[in-house]
């Protein structure tokens, strides 16, 4: 019996690339973490509800897309800053970064979103220290390009191709809206309730627990003086922190 698949394929191979990106990925960033646990924390991506319900959208194709270039490009800052930076970053590596940050920012508008927000982190970080400088300039020129094209080239594509120009009215919000308070508090319950969905579906009442039991795992990952950052107690008690961080990236 014949049955309409709408799932799209490029949902598909984003997340086969998702899998073997994380599983090389975080073996080579994240030495001290066990392939159990790093399996796991892709276990809770792929299966979220987010992920699933983008598979079958058409619309939405490009946001499994949007998840691989922001996750495969804070594997390229992690990597950068392991390194140390001391001679300036290779040349692949920033390249790679603004490629990553340009095909985010072009596939959706959360995209560029996240890239402008990197930007601004990297900016911060660029403040104290010169070696963040590069990277923060190549993020940078990845947003700016992102939003050259929303503004500027994709109107004049679309002019060319269909022979109107598309209007940004929807775009715009005014500044009395931006004091309404409503939308805030909605947006909050909103984003209490996608969290609770991520960890089992937790009521309010129940988050305050949670969090005293994180600042109990995460206690134990300071370092103990005169124990090096390489040695076993150190990188057994690194683990909670490490996997809290890889769960933050999903």
């Amino acid at each position: 019996m014949d049955f309409p698949l709408f799932i799209n394929a490029s949902s598909l191979c984003a997340a086969l690339l998702t899998v073997l990106l994380f599983r090389r990925a975080t073996a080579a960033v994240f030495p001290s973490l066990s392939p159990i646990t790093a399996n796991l924390a892709l276990l809770l991506y792929l299966s979220s509800f987010t992920f699933s319900s983008t598979l079958g959208i058409y619309y939405r194709a490009t946001k499994p897309l949007v998840a691989l270039c922001l996750l495969a490009g804070l594997f390229v800052l992690r990597f950068l800053g392991q390194r140390g930076l001391s001679g300036g970053p290779p040349t692949v590596w920033l390249l790679s970064l603004f490629g990553l940050g340009t095909t985010a920012s072009l596939l959706d508008r959360q995209g560029f979103f996240e890239v402008a927000l990197g930007s601004v982190c990297l900016a911060l970080a660029a403040v104290g220290r010169r070696k963040w400088r590069l990277p923060w300039l190549a993020l940078t020129s990845a947003a700016l390009i992102g939003l050259a094209y929303n503004n500027w080239i994709g109107p004049w594509l679309i002019h060319s191709v269909n022979g109107y120009w598309p209007s940004f009215d929807w775009q715009q919000i005014s500044p009395d809206d931006l004091l309404v308070l409503r939308p805030y508090v909605r947006g909050l319950r909103l984003t209490a309730v996608y969290g609770g969905g991520l960890i089992g579906s937790l009521s309010l009442a129940a988050i305050p627990g949670l969090l005293v039991g994180l600042a109990a795992v995460l206690a134990p990952t300071v370092t103990r003086p005169g124990e090096g950052p390489d040695s076993a107690g150190a990188a057994s008690r690194a683990l909670p922190r490490a996997t809290l961080t890889l769960l933050g990236i999903f």
